[in-house]
């Protein structure tokens, strides 16, 4: 007789000992499955760390390079390397969050999105050579704030007096420069006649004899932001009367306030015009240094014979001349409907095609794809129950679904286009406990809940861990705790001081690869497949809060205890054999008192020492891969 263990699976502490598979683990610690065989973990790196002063609860680190370096030459035996935080290759935020880079392949600003819980979207750049962070947000320029007119018949205090609110819009019409008009204004070289009204501009066209037609246009505005995101458009302007002329320049002088450009992440201001054609044409933009310029100027008055205009006054300190035809109008355009994010969206994740998906209560948003900074409203679901109150838990996004777990039931979204997503609510009820635990393995998910870890695909859900874990078992675990990752192909998980590897066809492996570490807990981490660093932010002892290197240290010993094997009467096992690539300690027991105990050191057979145990059970402990093991009753059975 043999018993003969080719393969090895972990534990299933839910599983009756003597009701175990062959080949499961009754107890196992630092192994896990590769390829049929039983294979050590690594301890976590540790004689190189990156520590943090003032604390974080996610990161990202934009550059490996300095870390890296310090890996590739590490101190010598015995001390340890302490790198302090910086700003330039690490992004740190203080509670639980998202850190993604964009999805622009070749990002000139190098960006990654953030978004946490109470705190508004931000984006990290480098720009200039420089690291800045700005919010999310391009919020569209307020136009009744933007354009200023003032007329001489009209009421001073309509003109200049009170809040900007209170003021009209900016219109003025122009017509190029001639000697018999007084007053003009200069803009890109070219002098222009002021007039405020159509009636009067009409006159001094027929009186001069120039052909013209009238066009009635509305503006509309944008900003551009330093990183060259652009904003939804303003409100509409009052419709205007233009006059177009082949033979003469005309236009519409377009006067801006202080607060178009009081915030400094904004680089110029678009503007744009319908010729009543329904869609808005790119006429021009103004800029801040342009701006910065027109600020440096003297409050200058500008006066006709029966009219004025002030321009750089009262608050209202730059303007834009408009003399662009409705035929030379530019590209129409596309940030009608490009909401800013909302300030309260807790997550951030990409799901591929440009696209980037987040949450904030019981919605799901995606951004305009390639343009994260715009969420429009129309690309929002609602998850809301008829019978509950739903909040989002966690997004994540698989090789054919996006997952949206819930505190309730999960949804599946498919589709490619952010505006047409369809969704499918799986009947069952499966809250996901842990933002932090859920986590895409390829072509499904899998997340903790209060009963269990559950596997979601496209065509199913099931409580994988159902034959693994009893409710009490799972509970141990705190997976309200769970901090979890794909590694290996299985699930990572941390909760606290517990970390386990689990893998749906092979069990559940517990590990300890904090053994040169104090009291651990996991905060964060990611892997980089470029550089094959997996990289996990811990605190230690409650008080040190620094970045280690998981699975770089030395290897650990790992150790797997069989079941109990019920060995026939009157059998005597006298031959063992193990298969490895390492020295094994191989140690085995039976009733009555029988031990046995060996430093394994080739795959050769050995001799067992006499004996006739009614219960084995065999437990292995090495640094190295463990391929198989077999106990028997002769040497010949073992070959």
């Amino acid at each position: 007789m043999k018993l003969s263990l080719n393969s090895f699976q972990g534990e299933l502490p839910v599983v009756a000992d003597r009701l175990l598979p062959d080949n499961a683990a009754s107890a196992c610690m630092n192994g896990r499955y590769e390829g049929g065989s039983l294979v050590p973990e690594r301890e976590v790196y540790d004689r190189v760390s990156v520590v943090i002063p003032g604390g974080a609860g996610g990161f990202q680190l934009t550059d490996e390079t300095t870390i890296q370096n310090a890996f590739n030459n590490p101190p010598a035996p015995g001390s340890n390397l302490s790198i302090i935080a910086q700003d330039s290759w690490l992004i740190t935020i203080p509670t639980t969050g998202d850190i993604i880079r964009g999805p622009l392949a070749s990002d000139a600003y190098n960006r990654w999105y953030i978004a946490r819980q109470g705190s508004a979207p931000k984006v990290r750049y480098t720009k200039d050579g420089a690291t800045g962070e700005k919010g999310l947000a391009v919020n569209p320029p307020v136009l009744s704030y933007s354009f200023e007119i003032g007329y001489a018949d009209s009421p001073a205090s309509q003109r200049f007096g009170g809040g900007i609110s209170q003021r009209p819009e900016g219109l003025a019409l122009v017509r190029a420069r001639q000697d018999e008009y007084q007053g003009s204004a200069r803009w890109y070289g070219t002098e222009f006649d002021i007039t405020a009204k159509p009636e009067q501009l009409k006159a001094s066209l027929e009186a001069d004899e120039i052909p013209y037609e009238s066009v009635f246009s509305t503006y509309v505005l944008t900003v551009v932001s330093i990183l060259g995101e652009e904003s939804k458009i303003s409100g509409p302007s009052r419709v205007v009367e233009r006059l177009e002329s082949d033979s003469i320049v005309l236009g519409v002088i377009l006067q801006f306030g202080d607060a178009i450009f009081d915030d400094p992440q904004i680089e110029k201001v678009n503007v744009y015009r319908s010729d009543g054609s329904g869609s808005f044409g790119y006429v021009g933009s103004l800029s801040r240094a342009e701006y910065d310029v027109q600020l440096g100027e003297s409050a200058t008055r500008l006066a006709t014979n029966s009219f004025d205009v002030v321009l750089w006054s009262n608050g209202f300190t730059a303007f834009f001349v408009d003399t662009v035809p409705s035929s030379k109008l530019g590209e129409s355009n596309i940030t009608a409907d490009w909401d800013q994010p909302d300030t309260s969206m807790a997550s951030i994740t990409n799901v591929g095609a440009g696209l980037l998906a987040g949450h904030f209560d019981g919605t799901v948003c995606f951004c305009e794809p390639y343009y994260p900074h715009a969420w429009p409203v129309e690309y929002q679901y609602n998850f809301a129950d008829d019978k509950a109150d739903v909040e989002v838990m966690g997004i994540v996004a698989t090789a054919g679904f996006i997952l949206v777990t819930t505190n309730s039931r999960p949804v599946l979204m498919f589709g490619s286009e952010p505006g047409a997503m369809s969704q499918q609510v799986v009947d069952i009820v499966a809250p996901n406990v842990s933002r932090r635990g859920l986590v895409d393995m390829g072509d499904y998910a899998l997340y903790p809940t209060h009963d269990g870890l559950m596997m979601v695909s496209s065509g199913s859900a099931r409580l994988v861990t159902k034959g693994v874990f009893s409710k009490e078992q799972w509970q141990a675990l705190n997976p309200a705790g769970f901090v979890a990752f794909r590694y290996n192909e299985s699930y990572l998980c941390f909760s606290g001081g517990v970390a386990f590897i689990f893998n749906a066809e092979t069990g559940y492996f517990p590990i300890d690869p904090w053994a040169q570490l104090g009291a651990v807990t996991v905060l964060d981490g990611y892997y980089n497949p470029a550089s094959d660093s997996f990289w996990i932010l811990l605190i230690e002892d409650d008080v040190l809060t620094r970045i280690v290197k998981f699975g770089a240290g030395d290897l650990a010993e790992l150790s797997w205890r069989s079941k109990e094997f019920q060995i026939p009467g009157g059998l005597a096992f006298s031959s063992a054999r193990v298969e490895g690539d390492e020295d094994v300690q191989f140690i085995l027991t039976g009733d009555g008192g029988y031990s046995y105990s060996a430093t394994i050191t080739s795959d050769a057979p050995f001799r067992l020492p006499p004996g006739r145990p009614r219960t084995l059970q065999l437990e292995l402990r090495s640094s190295g891969r463990i391929d198989a093991v077999a106990v028997a009753t002769s040497m010949q059975e073992l070959y």
